[in-house]
């Protein structure tokens, strides 16, 4: 097997995936086992569409459609391949091989990887945690957890830390940013030694306003604030030091020159400032060489405060996790790292992974292909590294551009420094043609981006070249000035206002994106977009339930499904029903309310079902509304919620779904509509028109960055939360100081140089915030395709003046349809349908329970793998408060008998493969089968269907149901004798 090493850039839209799925082939070509190959993506999105293109590509390959001549073109010369007699029939083959073994086609994300490692090798046998659940950002789940962590640490009495804010959320945020997001740094660190206490500190300052800048003799020329300085360190004591401290801070931020102390500019005859002015050099050198000093202590104080409480919140942070059966992915990729060199696992030996490894993995991998190379982290470059040095073929492809994702540990300089990891037969190949935007949008962002100092830039051409089309505009606009009683956002004309202004004024109402930095300037846009009626989605990470509206009615159906009294009252003090604590009182010693009752009584007498007699979204609609004020996002949310209920024919089924999946806003888009996303989350999206705001480079957020140096190994040398700000806000005034001559602002900058171990920091730190600014406007420019609008209101690197390229293509826009904004009626979106009827038969207690009872056999079966005890702790995870103590006891006696009375497929030997999911071309649509075992030596298939109720086996419909399954399945595998039985759970 031939040995190859290959990165390739990949610029914005010039085909990365094409490529890599392209690559894939040729790698089957070369006679390499598909169950052999690994891909790893950074999305399920990029998942699916690689795995995708793949088969799309083979099967057009193979049945010679009107694409396979330009792929085959483009696989010889990509790949320096010539297609020989026989690789057709050779990929045919192949092609049959993978879709009757599709879950051996190895494409998965690095996240969903290390997963598999951690729960094959790690979990179980290292941290007993053989079942557990994904921790979700922004969901109830995460923040339960993190404010039980929170209750917890200001328990302790050995955490000594000290939040800057007592508000819960933003506690909760430091302790992920200091503390979660650094652990890996932390445990690497084995002690911080201040060099400076706050006497050192306080003393030096005295020393330079007293004995350095002659206050007293100069005090005539000073300015206002420095004398309340002086002030300040003439009343330091012992007990107040600390309080002191903390008002000076705020005057020190001010002084990093001899200007920010004396007037000198006038008066210029005076003879101390002829003096001042005569040693302004010095004097500002030694003002910042007081403001080094200040960092550095600022910065060592904070970094061995976090330090020296790390050690409390690990442990916390484990055993609460371990509790709560939750992990977060950067918990497994840690735990993944740590104990995959653990000698008793038997996984790694002389830096690469073992034969017990690939055996464990589902085979070798001969053929390593990682996408978004950029994106990875130090932990996750770590573990891959360890296949990488054992795999024969290796591809990454990124783009060190389009890395956005620093800060939650992507690391773009492993990116960079790759070819070099790789050795020196890597081969490096540019991407260098766009597909996707026109040829002036294209020319743009090589002007804009070839030029920078300090940043690595190829020009990048158009496919397009020869149409010489597309637009780009920047428009300024020039913010009202802030005052005590107005804010920037709630000013008759603001930035979000123009650029909702423009879209209307251009009618991009349909393939058009708005793209900025945060969900909060984009709820501005769509304000002003709710107040033209134009249609739009506003993709974000937010949890459904948690939008008003729908929590409400959520706690209503929390209250009917599990009988818990906590929902009752939450219902109740909602403002749909806004009860005070005294009514809430008059509730718990009996009083009944008519809606509740209402509710209860319709829930119970239906069996939960949304029978045609009672629809619980159109009486929930009636008596309550939308929301108070009838706001569009509420309407939009209820009835994507609601829409969703009526997917099931019972609540129980309802609940326990959006419970478990926890549906987000994210995943609803409306296709005719204007997206409004955040710039990350459209990375690999496209649109025809794009608008999107540049707010300028501006690093000094006033938080503590984070500096790490490693290395050649990759492993932390040094560790620091740095107070940043003081050096940005320092180099700025001097920068600006129009006062100093050339040869004078040299000297000081010198001076500033000579810290060498600061100014690495500064360097390092500013570089890393700029490249995130110019990265992320990169990829928001070239989310465009056809036209581009970039929106500023100050000047930057990349954007500081008004200008066109090209000119825009106007068409013929289609009439709007003004859209009603009587709200009421909106509830024709989720208007009557005809559920399944009960056939009016009688409620009764049994009925409902044999329901649940079922719904819990058919879950075992479909999580059963091999083991009946695990099988069984998840299902109890899942229905234990849906299910009486005597019901569960009915459920687990069916699963030993079935178990049992089964056991003979169960236990094949054949391939296995449980919620085998089918796809019909024909009618474009998905089918799963609970369970099918595929015997390859004598080439027969079986499909079987876990069914509870009375006389399965001869329903008709179940018998048709089976039969399309077999048909469908004979067109994936052809020549397989195909076998199909219906197995009954509760007869």
């Amino acid at each position: 097997m031939i040995t190859k090493k290959t990165v390739v850039k990949a610029s914005a839209g010039t085909g990365k995936t094409y490529r890599l799925s392209l690559e894939y082939i040729y790698f089957l070509l070369l006679d390499i086992d598909f169950r052999n190959i690994l891909v790893m993506t950074f999305t399920k999105k990029a998942t699916a569409e690689i795995k995708n293109r793949i088969f799309e590509f083979i099967l057009s390959i193979i049945s010679k459609d009107k694409k396979s001549e330009e792929l085959i073109k483009n696989i010889e010369n990509n790949f320096d391949y010539a297609f020989k007699p026989g690789d057709i029939e050779k990929l045919t083959n192949i092609y049959k091989d993978m879709l009757i073994n599709k879950n051996r086609v190895r494409i998965d994300t690095i996240d969903g990887f290390t997963a598999k490692v951690f729960n094959t090798c790690i979990a179980e046998p290292i941290l007993d945690m053989y079942d557990y659940d994904i921790l979700v950002e922004d969901t109830e789940n995460e923040k339960t957890i993190y404010t039980d962590f929170l209750i917890k640490l200001i328990n302790n009495p050995s955490f000594k830390y000290k939040f800057k804010s007592r508000d819960v959320k933003k506690a909760i945020k430091d302790i992920k940013n200091y503390f979660i997001y650094n652990k890996q740094e932390l445990e690497n660190i084995k002690s911080i030694k201040e060099r400076y206490t706050l006497e050192d500190i306080l003393n030096e300052a005295k020393n330079l306003f007293y004995n350095v800048l002659e206050f007293e003799k100069n005090q005539e020329k000073a300015k206002n604030d420095i004398k309340k300085v002086l002030e300040l360190l003439e009343n330091i004591n012992d007990v107040n030091i600390e309080f002191i401290y903390s008002k000076l801070k705020t005057y020190f931020e001010k002084i990093f020159t001899v200007y920010d102390v004396f007037k000198i500019k006038t008066d210029l005859k005076s003879e101390i400032v002829k003096y001042i002015n005569s040693k302004k050099v010095e004097l500002s050198i030694k003002i910042v060489e007081f403001q080094i000093m200040r960092y550095i202590y600022e910065s060592e104080k904070k970094t061995k405060e976090v330090f020296d409480n790390s050690k409390i919140i690990f442990e916390i942070d484990y055993k609460l996790k371990k509790e709560k059966k939750l992990l977060e992915f950067n918990d497994i990729t840690y735990y993944t790292l740590k104990y995959i060199f653990d000698e008793r696992l038997g996984l790694v030996k002389d830096g690469k992974v073992t034969e017990a490894f690939y055996e464990l993995m589902d085979g070798r991998i001969d053929a390593l292909m990682v996408d978004e190379f950029q994106d990875t982290s130090v932990a996750q470059f770590k573990f891959i590294k360890l296949i990488m040095d054992g795999a024969k073929i290796v591809t990454c492809v990124g783009d060190e551009k389009q890395s956005i994702y620093e800060w939650r540990g992507g690391n773009k300089k492993l990116f960079e420094d790759l070819e070099k990891t790789l050795g020196e037969d890597t081969v490096v190949k540019n991407l260098s043609t766009c597909y996707r935007s026109e040829k002036n949008i294209i020319e743009f962002v090589n002007k804009k981006f070839s030029n920078l100092e300090n940043y690595s830039y190829n020009e990048v051409k158009s496919s397009k070249e020869e149409k010489n089309a597309g637009y780009v505009q920047t428009i300024f606009f020039e913010k009202p000035k802030q005052n005590k009683n107005n804010n920037n956002n709630e000013n008759n004309d603001n930035i979000y206002k123009v650029i909702a202004g423009k879209i209307i004024e251009n009618k991009d109402f349909t393939d058009t994106a708005v793209l900025l930095r945060n969900n909060n300037e984009l709820e501005e846009v769509a304000k002003y977009l709710d107040e033209n009626n134009i249609r739009y989605s506003l993709i974000s990470k937010s949890n459904i339930l948690d939008v008003k509206a729908v929590k409400v009615a959520h706690s209503l159906v929390k209250y009917l499904v599990t009988k818990n009294e906590v929902f009752k009252y939450e219902f109740l003090r909602s403002n749909v029903k806004n009860y005070s604590l005294e009514d809430i009182d008059e509730v718990i010693k009996g009083k009944k309310d008519v809606d509740l009752e209402f509710f209860k009584k319709n829930f119970d007498k239906h069996n939960s079902y949304n029978s045609n007699n009672f629809d619980f979204s159109d009486e929930y609609l009636r008596r309550f509304g939308y929301s108070a004020n009838n706001d569009s996002n509420d309407i939009l949310n209820l009835n994507i919620y609601f829409s969703k209920m009526k997917e099931f024919n019972n609540l129980y089924d309802f609940y326990e779904n959006i419970e478990k999946n926890k549906e987000t806003r994210k995943s609803v888009i409306e296709k005719e509509g204007i997206i409004l996303t955040t710039i990350h989350s459209s990375k690999g999206l496209e649109y025809k028109n794009v608008y999107t705001y540049d707010d300028s480079f501006d690093e000094n957020k006033g938080d503590y960055k984070k500096y790490v140096a490693y290395d050649n190994e990759y492993n932390v040398s040094k560790f620091r939360l740095t107070d940043y700000h003081i050096l940005y806000k320092m180099l700025k005034k001097i920068n600006e100081e129009k006062g100093f001559e050339y040869t004078e602002y040299n000297e000081i900058i010198e001076s500033f140089k000579g810290h060498k171990e600061v100014y690495e920091e500064y360097i390092s730190i500013n570089k890393s915030n700029k490249d995130a600014y110019l990265n992320l406007n990169y990829v928001g420019y070239t989310r465009a395709r056809e036209n581009c609008y970039i929106f500023y209101t100050k000047q930057g690197p990349l954007i500081n003046k008004v200008e066109e390229l090209g000119k825009r293509i106007e068409v013929q826009p289609v009439e709007k349809i003004k859209i009603d904004t009587d709200y009421t009626k909106y509830s024709n979106y989720i208007g009557p349908t005809n559920y399944l009827e009960v056939d009016n038969e009688e409620y009764n207690v049994d009925r409902i329970n044999k329901q649940k009872e079922g719904s819990a056999i058919h879950y075992f079966f479909e999580v059963y793998k091999g083991n009946v005890e695990i099988a069984i702790d998840i299902v109890k995870k899942k229905f234990g408060n849906l299910l009486s103590d005597e019901s569960f006891k009915r459920v687990l006696e069916l699963v030993y008998k079935n178990v049992e009375k089964y056991r003979y497929i169960l236990n094949s030997n054949m391939d296995r493969y449980s919620e085998f999911k089918i796809f019909d071309k024909e009618y474009d649509k998905m089918y799963i089968i609970d369970l099918l075992l595929i015997d390859n030596a004598n080439k027969q298939a079986y499909i079987y269907d876990f069914k509870t109720g009375h006389n399965v086996k001869n329903n008709p419909k179940y018998i048709k149901q089976l039969d399309n399954y077999k048909k469908i399945l004979s067109r994936e595998i052809e020549g397989y004798e195909i076998f199909t039985e219906i197995l009954p759970l509760d007869e």
